[in-house]
């Protein structure tokens, strides 16, 4: 008996919502309710009941046509079938097999209704008895999807900014990450803070459909979430079994990136260069110059000039004639601009300049 309660349990993990990973389409909450059934004379023949209670398995809702004549009486699953554009698919239910027992289509763009035959032959109309289905044919809530898709839609750079760390339901921890694009143009993450969990190591991150996904300097996945909007803010949310589950909560806007707040003039000053536990005092001057302390080793005491380009900072060594660009760094926020040396090499022996950062 326990095996059999074990392999009930097994199945039902298999197949469940999380491990299809199929949501439901977007018609079933607009489509449910009850609808008419006529023949060909215009007369009632009976009441279909449209639910939005979907069957991940077989990937179509549940319906109860039981007061209907068969082949529809037998139908238990309807859906939505691809072809005629927002609001004008065919809609079909089935019993089973190969054929449905009965599809219909929209004739016309003002018909509110489906006309079609059962596999039997026989001919009928199914009309809508509400408004959210009607709403539907007239593609009303497919174009408000579109609007609302387009206004949430993530474009370059929105995912950029400090997040405070939370689990799930939980209290906030002490604990920031900041996205920002890397000096090549890549998703590059600093941790700052205490309790971070399994964003200590955290490195790199990746946007791809809809999810981010967090490496380590390894390129080895630390986490990965989904983007949720609520309210034009922005969070992420996910995690596994293993690590718990997170999430992170962006504070305030996205990162400085407009002219008038990176400029040269802005970010003139005294910084210490950073690389590999080293530190040395220089200063970006607003012409274009740089002054480099005289205690500075390679590569800060080779830094001649700067320039900006965007919000790209980028360094060049001091010759005259011929100066080569060594150091490029992209502005995280106006105290913190992280970035590495191009492929030009300086020291004895010779070699890249590796990751690093200037820090006001």
């Amino acid at each position: 008996m326990k095996s059999v309660f074990a392999l009930a349990a097994l199945l039902a993990g298999l197949f469940s919502a999380a491990a299809f990973g199929q949501q439901a389409p977007f018609y079933g909450q607009h489509l449910s309710g009850e609808y008419g059934l006529y023949d060909q004379s215009g007369a009632r023949v009976c009441t279909v009941r449209l639910t939005d209670q979907f069957n991940q398995l077989r990937e179509t809702f549940q319906m109860d046509a039981r007061d209907c004549p068969e082949p529809i009486a037998s139908a238990a699953r309807w859906e939505l079938e691809r072809g005629m554009g927002t609001g004008r698919h065919q809609i079909a239910f089935w019993s089973g097999g190969f054929t449905p027992a009965w599809r219909g289509a929209v004739p016309s763009r003002e018909a509110e209704v489906w006309v079609g035959e059962g596999s039997d032959g026989t001919s009928y109309q199914l009309r809508p008895e509400s408004e959210r289905p009607r709403a539907w044919l007239r593609g009303e809530p497919q174009a408000q999807r579109r609007a609302l898709e387009q206004a949430n839609r993530l474009r370059p750079g929105d995912l950029l900014g400090v997040y405070r760390l939370s689990p799930r339901n939980g209290y906030p921890r002490e604990c920031y990450l900041t996205l920002f694009r890397g000096p090549n143009g890549g998703g590059r993450v600093r941790v700052e803070g205490e309790g971070c969990g399994p964003f200590a190591n955290a490195d790199r991150f990746r946007y791809q459909q809809g999810r981010v996904v967090i490496f380590d300097r390894r390129n080895q996945g630390v986490w990965g979430g989904d983007v949720r909007r609520p309210d034009g803010a922005i969070r992420i949310v996910g995690g596994d079994r293993q690590i718990g589950q997170w999430e992170l909560n962006r504070l305030g806007a996205a990162l400085p990136r407009t002219a008038e707040t990176v400029t040269m003039e802005t970010l003139a000053g005294r910084w210490t260069f950073e690389e590999n536990g080293a530190r040395c005092a220089v200063t970006l001057l607003a012409d274009g110059r740089v002054d480099a302390a005289f205690a500075c080793e390679d590569p800060a005491q080779l830094f001649g000039s700067w320039r900006l380009e965007g919000d790209l900072v980028v360094i060049s060594d001091s010759s005259v004639f011929n100066p080569s660009d060594i150091w490029r760094g992209r502005v995280v926020d106006m105290n913190t601009i992280e970035g590495r040396g191009t492929d030009v090499m300086v020291g004895l022996p010779p070699r890249r300049v590796g990751r690093s950062a200037l820090r006001r």
